[in-house]
């Protein structure tokens, strides 16, 4: 089957977590809420899940020795999103983990940040960046990574069709700011493919703990600044560059930067030479009693040092099981509502148990943040996108968005995505994965458009959820990683959405589940 990347802009967060939402919210929509297992195990059935036993709730521990319960839910390569039993996301930095649980979180990331080659029974795992087409794998500057057993790599594969490697005996690797490494290589290590007058050439260049890794600080310097320039010599012959663009020195970069991250951790021997999937990772020896600390959700910080009487003045709060309480009302982060109550506490709130006639100021209110007074508009809808994103509809096909209705006002959710792989041709199915979890949605050929341009035509597609359960959009609401593959026919496309990528999808249904229970 085809595979296809695409590649999406930035926008703003992530939503909060489902399990805050509030018991008069699943009891509203998810009146068989224990039944939402096996909704996902159904689904699953059409497309297998991966099992991903670190993102269960666990025991994590810290490097002295603390330990905390806890889920995960998301992890950028520096911090830890955790979500505690009480239902509570804090942040923790990856340096205040045990060795142990710092292997499990590189091991997460690599699987959930990448795409890999060759899987299990085969005795090496390759691993790609999802800017990385299967196609480019053998026709473009592009790097592996690679685990198995005695073996541990970042191979960077050098491809020109413009440049003869079997001309040259060296490759100069630059930074752009003076930092070079020399790879000197033999004319049997250039492998050689093609048609007469048209074969590709392929040097690999290969960094293992003990081989190559002064070309380590070269790479790292010269993928962050962009700025990374390969050149092929010999005696006798001119220098010639070889050709890298932007987009290979991003898929390179990525790459790069999951190697530099287990890196140290196969050097001190925590993560082994060996398939990453059937390692073991010690976690430490917990000290009796005690607890890991976590800090806050760095947002609720700005709120907490606020002394204002709070964006929405005196709102009432009525918690799950409690009495109705007034407090101020001084804004949101991702799914719930920020206030500060008599006793000077800040906390988050959910939207729900905010009392009725506040609801809709304060869904307005982050409308207009997000999208301004003026989103755009056609006859039927009104559609709300970032204001980062204005005057960029090609941006706005990736993902979720947040239409209401224009005559009736009535809020909905689209699917919309495009793939110029198709040429055109009809999207007939999407199959959405967050956080590996697969979820099906199933698309009408009508909903299909063309879009020609110069030299490719682009096949878009929209559907409106307006038919699949609170439920199941709910149980998107707090991924870190949402990964949409479209179908036509036999072939398909994908699209990989994390960290700042993700946040239209994420605002959008954050938008569309508020404006659901705007009237409960």
């Amino acid at each position: 089957m085809g595979r296809e990347r695409l590649t999406v802009p930035k926008a703003c967060k992530m939503l909060g977590a489902l399990s805050a939402v509030s018991p008069a919210f699943k009891m509203r929509y998810f009146p068989a809420f224990a039944f939402f297992g096996m909704v996902v195990a159904l689904t699953a059935t059409e497309l297998p899940a991966q099992t991903n036993p670190v993102r269960d709730m666990r025991d994590w521990t810290s490097d002295d020795g603390k330990t905390i319960r806890a889920q995960l839910v998301g992890y950028d390569g520096n911090e830890a999103q955790l979500r505690l039993e009480n239902g509570q996301r804090v942040s923790i930095s990856d340096s205040r983990f045990a060795p142990g649980d710092q292997a499990e979180l590189v091991r997460d990331l690599i699987t959930e940040s990448t795409w890999s080659k060759l899987p299990p029974p085969q005795s090496t795992r390759y691993y790609y960046s999802p800017k990385t087409s299967e196609h480019d794998t053998h026709e473009k500057i592009v790097a592996q990574m690679a685990f198995g057993p005695n073996y541990f790599s970042y191979g960077l594969k050098v491809h020109s069709k413009k440049v003869d490697l079997n001309d040259y005996s060296r490759l100069t690797f630059s930074d752009g700011a003076g930092g070079v490494f020399d790879l000197d290589y033999k004319p049997a290590e250039v492998a050689t493919w093609g048609d007469s007058g048209r074969e590709t050439t392929r040097v690999v260049a290969g960094i293992q703990i003990d081989r190559n890794a002064k070309l380590i600080p070269v790479l790292k310097k010269g993928l962050e600044s962009k700025s990374l320039t390969i050149h092929a010599s010999t005696k006798g012959n001119d220098a010639r560059q070889v050709d890298i663009s932007r987009d290979e020195i991003d898929a390179l970069g990525d790459l790069f930067t999951l190697f530099h991250k287990a890196l140290p951790l196969v050097q001190s021997g925590v993560i082994k030479k060996e398939l990453l999937e059937n390692q073991k990772f010690a976690a430490g020896t917990p000290a009796a009693g005690a607890n890991m600390t976590a800090k806050d959700d760095p947002a609720l910080e700005r709120f907490k040092s606020s002394q204002g009487g709070g964006r929405f003045g005196e709102i009432t709060w009525t918690p799950a099981g409690g009495q109705a309480t007034a407090v101020r009302g001084l804004g949101w982060i991702d799914q719930f509502v920020v206030i500060r109550t008599a006793q000077d506490e800040v906390k988050k709130v959910p939207f729900l148990e905010i009392d009725k006639d506040n609801r809709k100021k304060i869904l307005e209110a982050r409308l207009d943040d997000f999208a301004g007074t003026k989103p755009p508009s056609d006859s039927n809808w009104i559609s709300y996108y970032s204001k980062e994103l204005e005057g960029n509809q090609t941006t706005y096909s990736q993902g979720f968005v947040f239409k209401r209705a224009a005559n009736s006002g009535e809020p909905h959710l689209f699917l919309q995505t495009y793939a110029t792989k198709f040429e055109g041709k009809a999207i007939s199915s999407f199959v959405i994965s967050a956080d590996s979890q697969p979820k099906s949605f199933t698309v009408a050929n009508d909903t299909t458009k063309t879009v020609v341009g110069d030299d490719h035509s682009w096949s878009v597609a929209s559907q409106n959820l307006a038919a699949t359960s609170l439920n199941e959009l709910a149980g998107l609401a707090d991924c870190k990683n949402l990964k949409i593959v479209v179908y036509s026919g036999n072939d398909s496309a994908a699209v990989h959405l994390s960290g700042d990528q993700l946040v239209p999808s994420t605002e959008a249904l954050a938008f569309y589940l508020w404006a659901k229970e705007i009237n409960n």
